[in-house]
């Protein structure tokens, strides 16, 4: 039962269709998404509280499949909705103030973490997508 309600509450972190890229006319709009991000947080820390498997394995198959989603196919609300994610994942990484511990890595969490790091950087469709927006 929680694996659809996390996947809900990811989903509801994207930006929608009606979302465009630095649009100014759009402060209200883009404040009111992003507090609703804070809020939608919440929920989804409590869903890690309860079941931290699932939380992990849900958040590492979205920036997964994101991060090797080939450029003409993916989407900047796809991106952005994986980094947030990513960032957020990364809270939970570092419960233990540390990624690693005697050189290994200090949760399973922090695991994974170190895998999505990996996959983005050495991603050439990120790497291109990254150069495009310094242009």
């Amino acid at each position: 039962m929680l694996s659809p309600i996390l996947n809900a509450i990811i989903q509801k972190m994207k930006y929608d269709e009606t979302a465009s890229w630095g649009s100014e006319d759009e402060q209200t709009d883009e404040a009111e998404f992003q507090e609703l991000r804070k809020r939608l947080q919440i929920l989804q820390k409590t869903v890690a509280a309860v079941d931290q498997n699932l939380y992990i394995e849900v958040l590492s198959n979205i920036v997964g499949s994101t991060l090797t989603t080939p450029l003409n196919q993916l989407d900047w609300r796809d991106l952005d909705l994986a980094l947030h994610e990513m960032f957020l994942f990364g809270e939970l990484s570092l419960t233990n103030s540390s990624l690693y511990q005697k050189s290994q890595p200090s949760s399973v969490a922090a695991e994974r973490l170190i895998v999505m790091m990996s996959k983005m950087i050495e991603s050439g469709e990120f790497q291109l997508r990254v150069s495009q927006y310094e242009n």
